[in-house]
């Protein structure tokens, strides 16, 4: 009688390679600003006073920087913006963290 495979028997599974996030999609220079703004922890409201808009509108950038960012939360994309800066300019400027940002979105 021929042995029956045991159903506990690992099967090997070949896996797909796993590819690395996309870089986000490049922020407009009001999106920067509004990051800016979020960094330094201004809430809707300020934002839109600071740069004359309505509440609204700084609502819509954040929907579009979250969007670009692959991130759900403004904690979230001030977080990502921080790991950005971090990544791209420590070689560049020697520049790290909040500062890095700061500089980075003034200069847009």
């Amino acid at each position: 009688m021929a042995a029956v495979p045991s159903a506990a028997t690992p099967k090997a599974v070949a896996l797909a390679p796993v590819q690395p996030d996309p870089p986000p999609a490049e922020l407009t220079l009001r999106e920067g600003e509004v990051m800016r703004w979020l960094s330094c922890g201004k809430t809707d409201a300020d934002i839109a006073a600071l740069l004359a808009i309505s509440p609204r509108t700084v609502q819509k950038h954040l929907e579009h920087i979250y969007v670009k960012l692959g991130v759900e939360t403004r904690t979230a994309a001030v977080m990502r913006s921080l790991t950005m800066c971090s990544e791209h300019s420590v070689h560049e400027t020697g520049l790290q963290g909040p500062l890095r940002l700061r500089m980075a979105l003034s200069n847009r």
